[in-house]
């Protein structure tokens, strides 16, 4: 009898290797200590990912996806004001970054992993354009250009933000996270009213 791959505890190593690939980098995470903390042998991750390569990818796509697909689920709300949707939006980027700042570090310096990158900066920013113009429809300070002219100065935005998060050391992130998230408060938002006018 052949054996199906079980989603739930797929879901569950993808869980587990956020926190070690997050915590310790590619190099020092092992697909026996994932294996541990999900309570299964170590060849069973290999009945749903080919290699620790493999596992790793997948770990980094998962973080995007729940970051891109939490931020429909919040856009999608219009009973909340776009203020509390821009925090709630903000902290639920705030704790991904948290969990996985190893597997960004590993994003920027290795070179393989920088079209991922890219890609996944691209969706998070189309993901993200109706929240920043909606800011500007409502006064906020946001980009207001339309189109591809938005999708760019959205992209500097977020592409300085991951950068300068990951010129710090794991044990400073907290703190450059307040830093960022009081930054972009002020930016963001302010009123737009006087410097449009």
């Amino acid at each position: 009898m052949s054996r199906y791959p079980d989603m739930e505890k797929r879901d569950k190593i993808l869980e587990a290797s956020i926190d070690f690939f997050g915590k310790y980098g590619y190099k020092k995470a092992t697909i026996k200590t994932i294996a541990d903390k999900v309570g299964v042998a170590p060849g069973t991750i290999y009945t749903y990912f080919k290699d620790k390569d493999e596992l790793f990818i997948s770990t980094i796509m998962e973080i995007w996806d729940v970051l891109i697909n939490k931020i429909h689920e919040v856009l999608k709300n219009p009973s909340k004001s776009f203020k509390s949707r821009y925090l709630e939006v903000y902290t639920l980027a705030e704790s991904l970054i948290l969990k996985s700042h190893s597997l960004l570090l590993g994003m920027f310096s290795v070179s393989s992993r920088r079209k991922m990158l890219r890609d996944n900066l691209d969706r998070l920013c189309m993901a993200l354009q109706p929240l920043f113009k909606e800011g500007s429809e409502a006064g906020f300070n946001m980009p207001h250009a339309e189109g591809e002219h938005a999708l760019f100065q959205i992209r500097i935005i977020l592409s300085g933000i991951l950068f300068e998060l990951s010129l710090v050391e794991s044990k400073d992130l907290p703190e450059a996270l307040k830093k960022i998230k009081k930054a972009a408060e002020a930016e963001f938002l302010r009123s737009a009213t006087k410097e449009r006018a």
